[in-house]
């Protein structure tokens, strides 16, 4: 069975040197669209969170509640990152169905092209795989890939933005869909901020999905921050939905 589920985040982050280091420069979340952000060499950053998925297709409506999910970011060297994740999911996977399993579970790495420099974005190349392990319901019958060119410009001492691009495959099939995604990201004090999202799908022969996100993010000091996200569909409104609400927690 086919579903989508939106990796939808509320993060709380902690670094141990308040002097050296800043949450809001290295947490991946919120949002959906991949970010450029680099954890320092050396360093291991724990994410992870709750959430709720909704979509409505032609063949039957699915929910997917991620009871939990989590993400290992390490630091290997000062342009490479390497990261692995699961969620434990709960969905209706057929009517009246529901099952309860590990699932999404994914090993990838992130690589540093460029530092942003004027005009230049900071770039990064990020490549994924979602692995055939988990529960039956939940598992893809293959190595799924994952891979995205993703960038960032800082715009002012308050604002930055980003966007990336990328090629997907869902199992569903050898074609693959096409990302293209954008966020703005606005500090309105040196503790709250807001962050816009455009997260948008394309694959040949299918229709468009185009999605828009909101989050609002709250930094208690340079160690830890909380934010808030929700992202719908725009081709119709109600087909598609998310929310949801987790942490982020660099260790070392």
């Amino acid at each position: 069975m086919r579903f989508k589920v939106f990796f939808l985040f509320l993060s709380m982050s902690v670094c141990l040197s308040a002097q050296e280091y800043d949450v809001a420069d290295y947490a991946g979340r919120p949002g959906v669209a991949e970010g450029s952000e680099m954890v320092p060499k050396g360093r291991l950053m724990w994410e992870a969170g709750v959430d709720y998925a909704y979509l409505k297709d032609s063949s039957a409506d699915i929910d997917v509640w991620t009871l939990h999910n989590t993400f290992l970011r390490y630091g290997l060297t000062s342009t490479t990152e390497v990261y692995a994740g699961f969620s434990l999911l709960h969905g209706e996977v057929e009517d009246h169905v529901w099952k309860t399993g590990i699932g999404l579970v994914n090993v990838g790495g992130k690589f540093r092209i460029a530092k942003n420099d004027g005009w230049i974005p900071e770039a990064a190349f990020v490549a994924s795989l979602t692995l055939p392990v988990g529960k039956d319901e939940f598992r893809p019958d293959e190595v799924l890939p994952r891979l995205h060119l993703a960038f960032a410009h800082t715009l002012s001492v308050r604002m930055d933005m980003g966007y990336d691009f990328g090629l997907e495959w869902d199992g569903v099939s050898t074609k693959p869909i096409t990302a293209a995604n954008f966020w703005l990201n606005y500090s309105l004090t040196s503790r709250f901020g807001i962050y816009a999202e455009s997260v948008n799908y394309f694959r040949k022969h299918d229709k468009p999905d185009f999605n828009a996100g909101l989050g609002l993010t709250w930094k208690l000091n340079r160690r830890i921050a909380f934010d808030v996200f929700g992202l719908f569909g725009c081709n119709r409104l109600g087909d598609e939905l998310g929310v949801s609400a987790g942490f982020c927690w660099l260790i070392n």
